[in-house]
């Protein structure tokens, strides 16, 4: 399929190459210069929904089940704090 581009550098991705690729309204593309001549690649990045899908208990392989988490974040960020005002 062949589009053009416009005078503000623009393109319409094909409805068919949309649709099979998963493009929707708002997608963001990820465009990369190749070294072959006129090779364009393009890469579709997942939404923000999706990526915070993905990543959502990836941590959790490290999680100590021994440990508070956070109590242990407040204790460190109370000896930051004292090591800054030089105690």
């Amino acid at each position: 399929m062949i589009t053009n581009i416009t005078g503000k550098n623009q393109l319409t991705v094909p409805a068919k190459i949309a649709a099979l690729a998963g493009i929707k309204p708002g997608a963001r593309l990820d465009w990369r210069h190749t070294k072959r001549k006129h090779i364009l690649e393009v890469r579709i990045l997942p939404d923000r929904a999706t990526q915070a899908t993905e990543l959502m208990g990836i941590g959790i392989k490290y999680k100590n089940s021994d440990t508070d988490t956070v109590a242990n974040l407040i204790c460190d960020r109370g000896k930051d704090e004292s090591e800054q005002k030089g105690g």
